[in-house]
């Protein structure tokens, strides 16, 4: 499980999800701006979720987590890497 190689470093934050889906899928960091636009998916969770999601050790934000990592793998960055 992906989720578990991201969460192996125990983040703190969303910020540190993030930085380490880079360093996992990219070797390196995110562009700041694909950075930003998957915190903002990380931190937006639709209404229903909204309580649940708040805990980044949730099932539900793990979920979202494996989403954001489709995500970066269907960027043409990590295609062409």
């Amino acid at each position: 499980d992906v989720v578990a190689v991201i969460y192996a470093t125990k983040p703190k934050d969303v910020a540190a999800i993030v930085k380490r889906m880079g360093e996992v899928l990219h070797g390196e960091p995110l562009s700041p701006k694909v950075a930003a636009k998957i915190e903002k998916f990380l931190l937006t969770a639709p209404p229903e979720a909204k309580q649940k999601q708040s805990n980044l050790e949730s099932a539900e934000f793990k979920a979202r987590v494996r989403e954001a990592l489709h995500a970066v793998m269907c960027l043409p960055e990590y295609q062409l890497n």
